[in-house]
């Protein structure tokens, strides 16, 4: 049997609410069969419908903030390297974040994984999504699509991380000759690939 096109991989910790809205957007877009989601710590369990989806918990994650980062970057990684096994692509974010195509591009995600192909890896432009509480009255309706009621986002270079891999890291493009690869891992709070070119 052949590699199916894409999963998502996402990790979590005590967030319903995000990891809830994780599972309805990439479940719509790829099918919960294709999500995995990493759990940090068996001393909470979720209060989410998880039918379909693989979960996996990891114990004894430090606590301490940039400790966790590098522990969970490492642990998502190596989840990451066994996928690539079974999949063309993986699709990873924070449990807050979701990756999408700019409706304007004309792209969709078959046509946007060319990009991938040729490095490996693509960064996403991050914008943080915010409330314009003055042309933006209505409370957030969590059945209706997130981005047809907030219609503001800011460009932040902090949500600019390499969210889509084939699995393969490279300081060149892949079809280059004699070029060196690896398998993608990422850095402490996903914000780089280790070893390659931020673009």
């Amino acid at each position: 049997m052949g590699k199916k096109f894409i999963g998502a991989l996402t990790h979590c910790r005590n967030d319903d609410f995000f990891l809830s809205l994780w599972l309805k957007c990439y479940g719509a877009q790829f099918g919960r069969e294709n999500l995995f989601a990493v759990l940090d710590g068996d001393d909470w369990e979720p209060n989410v419908d998880l039918t379909g989806v693989t979960v996996t918990m990891v114990k004894d994650a430090p606590r301490q903030r940039v400790r966790n980062d590098r522990f969970m970057a490492k642990i998502v990684s190596s989840r990451a390297h066994e996928l690539i096994n079974d999949y063309h692509y993986i699709v990873r974010s924070d449990i807050d974040e979701f990756v999408c195509i700019d409706p304007n591009s004309g792209l969709n995600w078959e046509t946007a994984m060319e990009e991938i192909d040729y490095w490996g890896y693509t960064y996403s432009m991050g914008m943080d999504v915010v409330h314009n509480r003055a042309l933006e009255t209505d409370p957030l309706d969590l059945n209706q699509p997130i981005l047809s009621q907030r219609h503001f986002a800011v460009v932040d270079h902090n949500y600019c991380k390499p969210n889509v891999t084939n699995g393969i890291c490279s300081q060149h493009p892949l079809n280059e000759a004699g070029q060196k690869s690896w398998l993608l891992s990422w850095s402490g709070g996903f914000h780089r690939a280790l070893g390659g070119r931020v673009r």
